[in-house]
């Protein structure tokens, strides 16, 4: 089996049959490659297996009978999983109908691809999550993930071979949702893989209303258990530079007008975050 597509459903009944429509184009369109979906129902007082219809013997559905967390349920699907390589996807992303085919033609001998994609608001405004190739390549530099964040903008974009999936990020489900995405991709760049580059436009993420300021609150809650969990592979130096980029967030949210007054304190991560704008 050469892939295996993750998808984590909760109370997502009403996605099932337009992301199904989606991933069988991306399976015909990509016919030279064997590849499974497996659909993680996270849900229990929800049943999905009716949506999947008899001749769709390439998709997989597992039934959780506790709720385990997105997190939870990516790894719960990647157990399974008999593919070489592995996409994870959320029940209401959005990929164009070739974008399996062109990452696994395009990702070589390397152990990820990372490629390009859309950020869209309500009015179906398109920004692209890397405005260039330079800014995208960043996110093969670790000091990225301590000095600015998250360096992939989706698991979406990225299709990674499943004996690379760092360990630790398997073994750690967050009891804090939302920085999960950043303990995977930092430790997998701190394990010193890389990610081959895919200019396409592969995938579009859908943004929501959503409470800026409870949303940020948990995330920096969320950060500072994944930077604990990955305490032990990293330096001292590089713990401290991290905790310091997420004790800045916390304050600059607590106190909006500290912004500048907290760059000037924090020169270091300034510069940081300025070149990835600019280039």
């Amino acid at each position: 089996m050469d892939l295996s597509v993750i998808v984590p459903v909760y109370h997502g009944r009403k996605y099932i049959t337009n992301l199904l429509t989606m991933l069988n184009r991306n399976i015909v369109n990509a016919e030279e490659y064997s590849i499974e979906v497996i659909l993680v129902n996270d849900s229990p007082d929800e049943s999905i297996d009716d949506l999947v219809t008899i001749q769709d013997n390439n998709i997989h559905v597992i039934n959780n009978t506790t709720n385990l967390g997105i997190q939870g349920a990516r790894i719960r699907g990647i157990q399974e999983a008999r593919g070489e390589y592995i996409l994870m996807l959320d029940q209401d992303d959005k990929i164009t109908e070739n974008t399996i085919q062109t990452q696994l033609s395009k990702i070589g001998d390397a152990d990820a691809i990372l490629a390009n994609g859309y950020s869209e608001d309500s009015d179906n405004n398109k920004i692209p999550l890397y405005k260039n190739e330079k800014q995208k390549n960043l996110a093969n530099n670790f000091k990225y993930y301590l000095y600015y964040g998250n360096m992939v903008a989706s698991p979406g974009v990225v299709i990674i071979k499943k004996n690379k999936i760092p360990k630790i990020w398997l073994d750690n489900i967050l009891e804090n949702n939302g920085a999960d995405d950043w303990l995977l991709w930092a430790a997998y760049i701190k394990e010193g893989c890389n990610f081959a580059l895919n200019s396409d436009y592969v995938y579009t993420h859908k943004n929501v209303e959503t409470n800026f300021s409870n949303d940020e609150d948990r995330m920096l809650t969320s950060s500072m258990e994944a930077l604990e969990i990955l305490r032990k592979y990293i330096t001292n130096k590089e713990y401290i530079i991290h905790k310091r980029r997420l004790d800045m967030r916390r304050r600059i949210l607590n106190k909006p007008s500290s912004k500048w007054l907290e760059y000037l304190k924090n020169i270091d991560v300034a510069i940081y975050l300025c070149f990835y704008k600019i280039i």
